[in-house]
């Protein structure tokens, strides 16, 4: 239950950065966002762009969690539907990020490699396989700094220890604030791409 998030995590950021970065790389922003689109019209192209993704990636997760809770005869003591709902709000933040390195690296090679860099490791620093409080300081950091961390602690919480909502309440709130500040930020990156068609079609 906690390697799906994971891996559903590396899929969701690989193809946010693909679907933004392959613009960069093809030089074809001017016919996906226009000649001289506002901040507006970049952040709706952005959403639009990464909402194919974000559905089939949470329909996918639905379907496991489901399958792997109700599905096997298994009714946790907490949430269910409050997991699925904080596993939505993570792969939001994750098609996201995947498209805020692309818009800012202007690089489908390096968004791709930061990518790779951020979520292959998740899981071995989301203390589902080691107790965070048991790392060095450094590693603890990182941990915290990562997405899936938050995700799959709400998960323990609600799936194994029955927690009360409350005390999972705040983790897909401030995930769906974070998604919002991360996909502003993607557009106002590409909005200076845009500006800048020397800076386009790197690899």
């Amino acid at each position: 239950t906690a390697l799906l998030p994971a891996l559903l995590h590396i899929a969701a950021m690989t193809a946010g950065a693909w679907g933004v970065g392959r613009e960069l790389r093809d030089g074809t922003l001017p016919q996906w966002l226009g000649a001289t689109p506002s901040l507006g019209q970049v952040l709706g192209a952005v959403a639009g762009k990464l909402l194919w993704s974000w559905l089939g990636l949470g329909l996918v997760g639905l379907a496991a969690l489901v399958g792997m809770t109700w599905g096997r005869g298994w009714y946790p003591a907490g949430s269910v539907l409050w997991t699925a709902v904080a596993l939505w709000v993570f792969l939001a933040l994750s098609v996201a990020l995947g498209a805020l390195l692309a818009g800012a690296t202007r690089s489908l090679r390096t968004a791709l490699s930061a990518t790779g860099f951020i979520t292959a490791p998740a899981f071995a620093f989301g203390g589902v396989a080691f107790p965070i409080l048991a790392m060095p300081w450094g590693a603890q950091l990182w941990a915290r700094a990562l997405p899936y961390t938050h995700y799959a602690r709400l998960q323990v919480e609600q799936l194994q220890m029955g927690a009360p909502l409350a005390v999972s309440l705040a983790t897909p709130l401030c995930m769906a604030l974070a998604t919002a500040v991360v996909l502003l930020a993607s557009a106002w990156a590409l909005r200076s791409a845009a500006r800048q068609p020397a800076s386009w079609g790197k690899r």
